[in-house]
């Protein structure tokens, strides 16, 4: 062991003994100085963070949260989202980690930008505390290092993923907590680390959790390989002694974190068998998001100008903290060598597809075929490098003498630098036409990078050469010359950290209304009665009406960019972009997740709609939509209203087009729409030919109130069809095609005709007088337009329920047979259900033909109540999805729930009047409640009682 070494294990234990004096309250308040100076646009000036998972999914999960334990109940079941699924049991929604409750005292957008800056502090003083106690530097290195934790590229640039950012910062915390449990006196250490890793998991993100006991594995197995040294040099004996004590505090950890964490792993590893990861991830999906090599360049480095990379793959420490970890590396202490590995091999890792070994990692290394973006494991590079921060900047003046040498001329040691620069943008220029020679495109550092990379690179060698030439001088000022050039590089840093941190989102908050506004499409939508559902697909591609107002309003305060962030942000609110439903208390039958959810039997629902292009796992329904649904198929899964966006409707001479439905008509048929006498001069068409002939025609005639008739013929234009799911090219306005009424007046009707060719009308739209509106005419009789806005909303003109009694029950043999029964042409149902014969047992089917009727008279989350008539047994039917913990009685004697079709309940109910209660108890949730008590009495009994005994061995 090295004198250098030796004396950071002595500080290291003077530091722990000591506990915290002046100068780690000086440097403490530095990072928390460094935070504000980061986070200052979110927590001093008022804004919000607006980027799309903050907005979309985080802020409504925290608002449901909320608006539940607000009425007196735990948010266990969602029944806005997708079918209806799981809340609490997904991890991410981090219902139960208790560090979110206080935050949730605020607004979702206040308390989620106050809970990210709270624990990126909470981060740094982890990763100080990790340098004083575990490296055993100095403070202002420690400081250094947790900086370039805390507040360097990878964490901060996870601000839009709160869960994510949250589990990271308990990294530091439990390495420094694992290494005391190896060396610690006290037995209470081993419980305090498991406390802490339980409060990693149930911040809700399981694939940090595995980084980081990748992380503890090789910080536990490296500190035992200390403490077993001198145990060896003792005897077998203490050897085998030392050992098991390792051992059982290991154990003791491991059993405390998934006890106390109980209540959350339980329902979570029950949602896994029924979400879309219960039959594993491909390669592809889980090599999805690796880290271009190509990419490392302005991943490794902060940039402030140039192309923007995903937040996956940022993971800088500044130019300042590569040069202070490589002279680290250096100076050789032994201390550097650990980190270098997690560093080296979390970046090697963070390749994923890239590196030819991933494969074989993802075939038989437990934990990788379950979690995506390997680009994550940045993470453990970010820990390594950091602590390698903290090292070099320690070692400054301590590398040993460097004797008096001449001096070049400076002329020299310029040219020489310039020659090494112009060398290294050759081999750069090199790289970069070899690899477009390849097609790819590499992302190139804009001029402003550049030069903050070569004035934070040139200030730090210069710093750092500096304080090496002093190294072994006997003067008496030396140290104290030292010191301040560990200030200077630390405050170097600092700067560079802030300057990289300036394009993140970090500092891209927008105003409070960007995420607080209630759009008036959703207050329409959530004033609907009945437990019903919206269906909204819009590709948020339009501009907002009032987008000029919104330039006019916020000019003086908002930056071009910033501008368009808002009315994006405004945007995802009024087509209600997955999963704002959720915050709005809008049931719907989209969804957003990427984690465990949607469930496995959703993405057969999915298969029932006409899609087109490549699934999305996450859910997303509306992303895959080409045309509204057959209103049967949205009748059926009890959605009552369409939203869509008008992007693709037109204008034309004045008169709005709505083109979002299609109605064929064959050659030799006719259509005909009825008009409630709307007073018109013109009959407008929008219609396409899929033949390529020029004689497509369509004949228009026109009634009026009188009985009057008027007709005409235009020629259609031939467009040919673009894919999948009729998906017809987007109307222009050359493409309406007019008849002119010689008798204006109110219509009653208008019927149109194919002559030669089958054609496909998109919309009829009737121009009126001056002084009359223009008036759409419905070519979609099941849906009707009801509000016309930014986007417009249609609602269904029949009856839609979320419980009916279908008059046949068809067994299938599985579930594959069982969707094609369903999406074979012709299945009604309203009239039919499909049950796999394993569900359904050997009771007798259940048929009627005589009119019976189900009425929902009480909807909640986990509570819903049906009164149902049948005049035979029948089987009830709810559209809400099957799933373990739910639980039901019929006129209060308990009855079995039967998966129907394919992903919904149905219960077996008697002839007559019965009230049917579904309740949802999941079972994973109770037990996990009492194992988690127990675990956490037992840690507290272990804390109080061990505090008083120490290890006889590990002294």
């Amino acid at each position: 062991m090295s004198p250098d070494d030796t004396g950071a294990r002595q500080r290291a234990g003077s530091n722990r003994r000591a506990g915290i004096g002046q100068r780690d309250y000086v440097a403490l308040a530095a990072l928390t100085s460094l935070g504000l100076l980061i986070y200052r646009d979110l927590v001093l000036g008022g804004r919000v963070l607006t980027s799309f998972d903050a907005l979309v999914y985080f802020y409504p999960n925290i608002e449901f949260s909320v608006r539940s334990l607000l009425s007196g109940r735990l948010p266990l079941w969602n029944p806005y989202l997708f079918t209806g699924v799981p809340f609490l049991a997904n991890s991410q929604a981090g219902v139960l980690y208790p560090f979110n409750w206080p935050f949730w005292l605020l607004s979702p957008p206040t308390g989620y930008t106050l809970n990210a800056f709270a624990h990126a502090l909470f981060a740094a003083a982890g990763g100080y505390v990790a340098g004083r106690t575990i490296l055993g530097i100095r403070a202002v290195p420690a400081a250094a290092g947790a900086a370039a934790f805390a507040f360097g590229g990878f964490f901060t640039a996870q601000i839009g993923h709160l869960n994510q950012l949250q589990a990271a910062a308990w990294l530091p915390w439990l390495t420094a907590l694992a290494w005391r449990s190896v060396h610690g006196e006290r037995l209470r250490w081993p419980a305090v680390t498991g406390i802490a890793l339980a409060m990693q998991v149930l911040a809700g993100h399981s694939q940090v959790v595995y980084l980081t006991c990748a992380l503890l594995a090789i910080v536990w197995v490296a500190g035992s390989v200390e403490i077993l040294r001198p145990a060896c040099r003792i005897g077998a004996r203490a050897a085998i002694s030392v050992t098991a004590q390792l051992v059982g505090r290991a154990a003791v950890i491991g059993t405390l974190a998934l006890g106390i964490a109980a209540t959350q792993l339980l329902p979570t590893l029950e949602l896994t068998r029924e979400g879309i990861r219960s039959q594993g991830l491909t390669f592809r999906d889980a090599a999805a998001f690796s880290l271009p090599p190509w990419d490392a360049l302005v991943t490794l480095l902060p940039t402030i100008d140039g192309p923007r990379v995903s937040s996956e793959w940022v993971g800088y420490v500044g130019v300042t903290g590569l040069l202070l970890a490589a002279f680290a590396l250096c100076c050789g202490a032994r201390r550097s060598v650990l980190p270098a590995l997690v560093a080296t091999g979390g970046l090697l890792l963070a390749f994923g597809q890239y590196l030819p070994t991933y494969q074989p990692l993802f075939d038989f290394v437990p934990g990788f075929a379950l979690y995506r973006v390997p680009a994550r494991w940045l993470l453990l590079y970010t820990a390594g490098a950091a602590a390698l921060v903290g090292l070099g900047l320690d070692r400054l003046g301590q590398c040993g003498a460097v004797p008096e040498r001449p001096r070049l001329p400076t002329i020299a040691r310029v040219g020489i630098v310039s020659l090494a620069g112009v060398g290294a943008l050759g081999v750069a220029e090199s790289a970069r036409r070899s690899l477009a020679a390849l097609g790819i495109d590499p992302p190139l550092p804009g001029p402003w990078s550049a030069a903050l990379w070569a004035v934070a690179g040139a200030t730090a060698l210069a710093l750092v050469a500096r304080a090496y030439s002093w190294a072994g001088r006997a003067q008496p000022d030396t140290e104290g010359r030292v010191a301040v050039a560990r200030v200077a590089l630390f405050g170097l840093l600092a700067c560079e950290l802030a300057i990289g941190a300036s394009r993140l989102d970090v500092a891209r908050g927008n105003l409070f209304a960007a995420a607080a506004t209630v759009p008036e499409s959703a207050k329409y939508l959530a004033s609907a009665p009945g437990p019903q559902r919206v269906l909204s697909f819009s590709d948020n591609a339009f501009e907002r009406g009032d987008v000029e107002q919104l330039r006019a309003r916020y000019a003086s305060v908002l930056t071009a960019d910033e501008l368009r962030e808002l009315s994006i942000a405004l945007k995802y609110g009024e087509t209600l972009t997955p999963n704002l439903p959720l915050r709005y208390g809008i049931q719907s039958l989209d969804g957003y997740d990427g984690g465990l959810l949607p469930l496995t039997t959703y993405a057969g629902v999915k298969s029932l709609f006409p899609l087109e292009g490549e699934d999305v796992s996450d859910g997303r329904l509306r992303l895959r939509l080409v045309r509204p649904p057959n209103p049967d198929l949205l009748a059926w899964l009890s959605v009552s209203h369409v939203l869509m966006d008008r992007r693709r409707d037109i204008w034309h001479d004045g008169v709005y087009f709505d083109t979002a439905f299609d109605r064929d008509v064959n050659a030799g048929d006719s259509i005909a729409l009825s008009v409630p006498g709307t007073k018109a001069t013109a009959v407008g068409v929008v219609a396409f030919s899929e033949s390529p002939a020029e004689s497509a025609l369509v004949d228009i005639r026109v009634t009026d109130t009188h009985g009057t008739e008027s007709t005409c013929r235009a020629a259609v234009d031939p467009r040919p069809i673009l894919g999948a799911g009729d998906a017809w090219p987007e109307p222009r306005p050359s493409d309406a095609r007019w008849c002119a009424l010689p008798n204006p007046g109110p219509v009653a009707r208008i019927e149109l005709g194919a002559t030669d060719h089958r054609i496909i009308i998109r919309s009829v739209s009737l121009a009126g007088p001056p002084d009359e509106i223009n008036q759409v005419v419905p070519i979609q009789t099941r849906l009707k337009l009801v509000y016309l806005g930014d986007v417009k909303i249609y609602e269904q003109t029949s009856s839609v329920s979320r419980a009916w009694l279908p008059t046949r029950v068809t067994l299938a043999a599985s579930d594959a047979d069982a969707l094609a029964l369903m999406q074979a042409r012709g299945f009604d149902g309203r009239r039919e259900a499909v049950v796999v014969a394993s569900d359904w047992g050997d009771g007798p089917l259940s048929e009627g033909t005589e009119p019976a009727s189900a009425t929902v008279t009480l909807y909640e989350p986990e509570r819903v109540q049906i009164s149902v008539n049948a005049p035979e047994p029948r089987l009830l039917v709810v559209t809400d999805s099957w799933y373990p913990g739910w639980q039901a009685t019929v006129n209060g004697a308990p009855a079995r729930i039967v998966r129907v079709d394919h992903a919904f309940r149905g219960v077996l109910v008697p002839a007559g009047d019965s009230t049917v209660e579904m309740v949802y108890r999941p079972s994973a949730f109770y037990s996990g409640a009492a194992i988690s008590a127990l675990a956490l009495a037992a840690a507290i009994g272990l804390i109080i009682l061990a505090g008083r005994r120490k290890s006889p061995v590990l002294e």
